[in-house]
């Protein structure tokens, strides 16, 4: 019986995060279930410190220019994402992990449409890769975010 406990016990402390599940898909699925969900701060854990950055110095620019005061996970309501979890289809990688551990994964919607979503595989987890190259520092571009978020050069 004490054995049984023990076992127990053992298995339910090796329980995997989402992020940490060999298949990058089971994660993305996660970091949308999140984002439909408005457990924002959850999504968040889902994308790179580089990526929560830029999105942490936006907010913190929308402060000084408007005295808006938002968390930087507010970026990522459901306005400024992909649609309902409801519409896809399918959700699946596409290709192999690069050396760099990056992949891509496919979100099929219903209407036979297609969102590509890359990923990054690093530290034992997944992180979700925001297109947001332009608005890093090393990035070197001159894109920038207007007020709801769309990417202009």
């Amino acid at each position: 019986m004490v054995a049984l406990l023990c076992c127990g016990c053992l298995c339910a402390c090796a329980k995997v995060e989402p992020w940490e599940s060999e298949d990058p898909a089971e994660a993305l699925k996660v970091y949308l279930a999140a984002l439909e969900l408005q457990q924002l701060e959850v999504a968040w854990s889902f994308l790179l410190p580089r990526d929560q950055a830029v999105l942490a110095s936006l907010a913190a620019s929308l402060q000084e220019e408007s005295g808006v005061v938002r968390p930087p996970w507010e970026f990522l309501r459901p306005g400024h994402v992909v649609s309902s979890v409801r519409e896809y289809r399918d959700v699946a990688q596409v290709g192999a992990m690069d050396e760099d551990g990056r992949v891509s994964v496919r979100i099929e919607l219903h209407d036979g449409s297609a969102i590509i979503v890359p990923m990054l595989r690093q530290d034992g987890r997944w992180y979700v890769e925001l297109p947001l190259a332009g608005l890093h520092p090393e990035g070197g571009g001159e894109a920038t975010l207007d007020a709801k978020g769309s990417e202009h050069e």
